[in-house]
């Protein structure tokens, strides 16, 4: 077996208390459904309470699952600039307001990529 310090411990378990990976599955099954949807030829909104959060994160993450173009370095970094730099998504309101405002929607966004390119190396 293999050793585990308390703090490593106590970090699985605040990561675990969080249910951060419940909401990465969530966001992944989401971001599948649209994609399911798009590349079936219907018309799909997304639209959380601002358009800012969620919205950005659903569309980014069901681009990737359909075009192969937005998983190459430069389609990753026009799908970025055109989800999130073009519509304005709040940075810095997002990564530096207090921990109660603060909300991880791009530190997830990310998570989800990488949970995507660990599952399906090859499409990367």
């Amino acid at each position: 077996s293999v050793y585990q310090s308390d703090a490593t411990v106590k970090w699985i378990n605040t990561i675990d208390d969080s249910k951060w990976y419940d909401q990465i599955y969530k966001i992944l099954q989401y971001s599948e459904e649209i994609a399911l949807k798009m590349k079936n030829g219907n018309p799909i909104l997304i639209q959380c309470s601002d358009g800012t959060d969620r919205s950005s994160q659903l569309s980014i993450l069901a681009q990737i699952i359909i075009c192969p173009y937005y998983r190459t370095f430069e389609g990753f970094r026009v799908l970025f600039d055109k989800e999130l730099f073009w519509f304005g998504y709040p940075f810095t309101e997002r990564l530096r307001s207090s921990e109660d405002e603060r909300i991880p929607t791009l530190i997830q966004l990310l998570d989800c990529i990488n949970q995507l390119t660990i599952m399906f190396p090859l499409s990367f």
